[in-house]
């Protein structure tokens, strides 16, 4: 789970540099990241497969988004946000398919549908326990706030509790003249 919290802090960082317009050398960027060019360009074609694309703006001499949104990735707590399914049609990327999977554990979690490590292990398709203690550790150490109540034998949140990833395209605000 660690490549994937790599994955959405670079996505985050490299929203923050086009967002803020102070790349003027992509070169930079990606070395700056600690990631190969092609690997930086993947980022950049996923980003402008899902409506977010990056060019060079020549008024300012720097790269930014173009088309008027961007991108934010971000973990949400609050229940009463989630992300449109159809976002994930244009998805093929296997850090996105966990994003999407954790997601899933969420919805069960949240819903109480989780039902004993049996059940949800089942539910989830594990053929092996250790894998699927495996994952629910990692999702714990992301910051999920989950807990197992042996009383009534099932996963919980605390009340008005949620964990799961957004992906969003956000407008980009007009600079005030």
């Amino acid at each position: 789970m660690k490549l994937l919290l790599k994955k959405i802090e670079i996505f985050q960082y490299i929203d923050k540099q086009f967002y803020s317009k102070k790349v003027e050398n992509l070169d930079q960027l990606y070395a700056k990241l600690g990631i190969s060019e092609r690997q930086f360009y993947r980022y950049l074609k996923f980003m402008d497969d899902i409506g977010a694309p990056v060019g060079f703006n020549f008024k300012t001499g720097r790269y930014e988004y173009l088309g008027g949104k961007r991108m934010v990735v971000r973990v949400n707590t609050d229940p009463g946000i989630s992300i449109n399914p159809n976002f994930y049609k244009k998805i093929s990327d296997r850090t996105l398919k966990k994003i999407k999977f954790f997601n899933t554990i969420d919805k069960y979690i949240y819903q109480k549908q989780a039902g004993s490590t049996e059940q949800f292990e089942k539910k989830l398709k594990f053929k092996d326990s250790r894998n699927f203690y495996a994952i629910m550790k990692d999702f714990k150490n992301m910051g999920s706030p989950y807990y197992y109540d042996y009383d009534k034998k099932m996963y919980l949140y605390p009340k008005g509790k949620c964990f799961n990833f957004l992906i969003e395209l956000v407008p980009i605000k007009a600079a005030k003249k």
